[in-house]
Parts: C-alpha cells; structure tokens; sequence
C-alpha cells in the first residue's frame, strides 16, 4: 500500500470538481467552515454504512461550522447510480460532487488506494485528521467545538 500523499498538518490541494447538477465546484471555494472531505463510491458497503454517521455529525455540528463534501470515484459509466445513491441514503445536504474514476483527478493526487477514505479540514483547508469513523467523528468535532 503506498504512503498517502498529505497528511495531518499540510494544506488540502485545490480541486475543481462537479456537482450532481454537472457544474464545477472549486474546492477551496467550499472551505470556510471544518470540512469533512469523503471518498466513497456507491459500490462499497463499508463507504454506504457509514453515511448515516456522517448524516448524524452534520445534523448536530453544521450549525456550528461543520460541511461535509462527498467526492465519489464511481465510474464514469455509473453517474446515474452515483445520483440515485444521495438520493437513497439521503445525503442532499452534504455538498456531493463526482470524481469521475478512482484512475485520475485529486483521487490520484492524494494517492487514495481504499475507500472510504476521508480528511477533516480545518477553516482554511489544512489536514487535522485522517479517517474519522462514527464516534471518532463526533468525538473529534465535540473536541473542536469546546
């Protein structure tokens, strides 16, 4: 498994990625608040069972400056399912933008090789935390937010 290209402490790369609608969303434009950046895929379980988590930290920390993006690496071919999964596990409040194949794009640049992967960002786009599941979320944000 190869080294993660950024880690804890280095700035998040600027991306430019479009939305369910097909327009481009540029990435630095999306920061401002704590950000959870998540890779997924409409094809992994581990990656759908972990949305209602990240359903619940939204609820209870947006209010208090916390995004969540979704960045998935479905195949080009599988865009319509892509659509149809935010639609399923209710995921319309999270700023969802498609990454067109797991091959090329930021997935590349950020060397993502397992899916769900996610980067919590603070308001300026700087890494401090790395795959944050269910509690460790809530945890990391409560932390945050005293």
């Amino acid at each position: 498994m190869s080294k993660p290209a950024y880690s804890i402490g280095q700035m998040f790369p600027g991306f430019s990625l479009p939305d369910s609608k097909e327009e481009k969303k540029d990435g630095r434009s999306l920061f401002g608040k704590y950000t959870l950046v998540d890779f997924w895929a409409t094809w992994c379980g581990p990656c759908r069972k972990e949305t209602p988590n990240l359903i619940k930290a939204y609820e209870v920390f947006h209010e208090k400056k916390f995004n969540v993006i979704t960045i998935s690496i479905d195949a080009i071919s599988d865009r319509s399912k892509w659509m149809k999964a935010i639609s399923d596990d209710k995921m319309e409040k999270f700023t969802n933008l498609f990454n067109g194949g797991d091959v090329g794009g930021l997935a590349r640049e950020l060397k993502i090789v397992a899916i769900p992967t996610n980067y919590l960002l603070d308001e300026n786009g700087k890494i401090i935390a790395t795959n944050l599941r269910g509690e460790q979320l809530v945890k990391k944000l409560q932390e945050i937010n005293k």
